[in-house]
């Protein structure tokens, strides 16, 4: 099984084959696991929060950042041979398919109806038609040592109406994904950076409003063979986020840098000692500013019993400083810890577990994912996760997260592709002064998928959420529904 290909499936659909629909190629949450050798078998399973879900739920362009791009082209390639029969298809296949460069694209009619609290307090429209366009683009080459790899995703869904609010403030909003790689690897040396960036508007569920996001992450990661049984290595992170518009929300924005050096000592085929000495902040502005540091030094092991699991655990101490905000935790020192696993016992089932509470960590992080396929046109992922201090959606300093997701797909009679996905989110803070409180956030999603030739497919779709904006008095929800028609090329 191909997750990778899963990402792109929904706005650029194969003939047939599992996974069609709910892609949840999203943000992969499995740390190195203390040096030990990666497993030979499929890559682990993904996480997925509720909040980031919501966020690009309304997005036509498949989420290229956080999918490797090499995977990315190689489902790209796979799903335009398995549709040579369109013509346009086919000659933008043959043009490129000696070449590092796919291209992707769609173009999608609809209609779409939406009932909130906004629509009914405001008037404004609660039905409209619409029009959107989604491209994709894929690189990979290797140039001598090089290895390059590339994707650029692009949407734009455009209402009809301009008195709809179906996402909030009217929903004409262009939405866009990049990533970008490079790497070489010598006899002793290794090196590689990824880059990647999005831009686009959401539902931000903690905010109970349209808002919209600029993000942008880079890593670069060396590596050296000092001898037989030793290493070296070293990594340097950060990411930057803005936030702006939304009526109940106030705009902020965050930076978080991170660096950190690991000696490796390779004492059996299967098992691995490490230590490692980091250090990183993060900063917050808006309308709770945090500030905090930190230096750590862990040491820890790695086991590799077969080539279906990996287990890493490593533990130290830490070194916090914190300037502004973060009523909970504070400065000083405290133990660290981490704890990974990967199960792969089949092509079928896979699953991820990381506990950890490391830097700026609030309070102990879990991510929990499994994947299973018990058929071939049958698919099942489950998300559990625990987030707080500096989460990957925005540098939230007093925040604590903790969530479940469930996605079951199908497909029928080798045209039809039912997908079932929900989740529940629940915040709690240690100040509670913004929208929303600390109530959970529920949503459940059903989609009906009809492939009418091997470039157009019939899409039904609803979508019934908990409405972050009512009065707190009681709950309130706002449903989705819709109808479209997509062309591929």
């Amino acid at each position: 099984m191909k997750p990778a290909a899963h990402s792109i499936e929904k706005q650029f659909p194969k003939r047939a084959g599992p996974w069609p629909l709910f892609p949840l190629a999203l943000l992969f949450l499995v740390p190195d696991i203390g040096g030990a050798q990666e497993p030979a078998t499929a890559p682990p399973p993904l996480v997925q929060t509720v909040r980031e879900a919501e966020f690009r739920s309304r997005w036509l362009n498949p989420s290229v950042d956080r999918v490797s791009a090499a995977e990315t082209a190689t489902a790209l390639r796979e799903a335009a041979a398995s549709d040579a029969a369109g013509r346009l298809r086919s000659t933008l296949h043959d043009f490129f398919k000696n070449g590092p460069l796919q291209l992707r694209g769609s173009v999608t009619v609809g209609w779409e109806t939406a009932t909130n609290r906004e629509n009914r307090d405001s008037g404004r429209s609660e039905s409209s038609f619409f029009g959107g366009l989604s491209s994709l683009a894929a690189y990979t080459r290797a140039i001598g040592p090089w290895d390059l790899d590339g994707a650029y995703s692009v949407g734009f869904r455009y209402y009809a109406d301009p008195n709809y609010s179906g996402t909030g403030r009217g929903g004409n909003d262009l939405t866009q994904a990049l990533r970008l790689e490079a790497g070489t690897a010598g006899l002793r040396s290794t090196l590689r950076n990824s880059f990647s960036a999005t831009s686009g508007s959401g539902r931000d569920i903690q905010a109970g409003d349209e808002r919209s996001r600029l993000t942008i992450s880079d890593r670069l990661s060396l590596g050296y063979q000092l001898t037989e049984f030793t290493a070296l290595s070293a990594t340097v992170s950060g990411r930057h986020y803005q936030l702006s518009g939304g009526e109940r929300a106030t705009d902020e924005s965050g930076t978080a840098a991170a660096a950190a050096l690991r000696a490796t000592y390779f004492w059996t085929g299967k098992t691995t000692l490490n230590a490692e000495a980091g250090t990183g902040y993060a900063t917050r502005e808006g309308v709770d500013p945090s500030t905090g540091s930190y230096l750590q030094a862990l040491a820890g092991v790695g086991y590799v019993p077969t080539a279906k699991l990996s287990l890493g655990l490593r533990a130290g101490v830490a070194l916090r400083e914190v300037s502004e905000g973060r009523d909970a935790g504070g400065s000083g020192l405290r133990p660290v810890f981490q704890f990974a696993t990967v199960w792969v016992p089949t092509e079928k089932t896979a699953a991820s577990l990381t506990l950890e509470l490391l830097g700026n960590d609030l309070a102990p992080q879990l991510a929990l994912a499994v994947r299973w396929q018990p058929r071939v046109n049958t698919g099942v992922q489950v998300s559990v996760y625990q987030r707080s201090g500096f989460s990957e959606f925005d540098l939230e300093s007093d925040e604590l997260s903790r969530g479940v997701l469930l996605a079951v797909n199908q497909r029928l009679l080798s045209k039809i592709a039912l997908g079932l996905s929900g989740g529940v989110e629940l915040t709690e803070r240690a100040r509670d002064e913004r929208a929303g409180g600390s109530e959970p956030y529920y949503f459940f999603a059903a989609t009906a998928a009809w492939s009418l030739t091997p470039a157009s497919s019939l899409e039904t779709y609803y979508r019934i959420s908990t409405d972050r904006g009512a009065s707190p008095a009681g709950r309130e929800w706002e449903t989705r529904a819709g109808i479209q028609l997509s062309l591929t090329y």
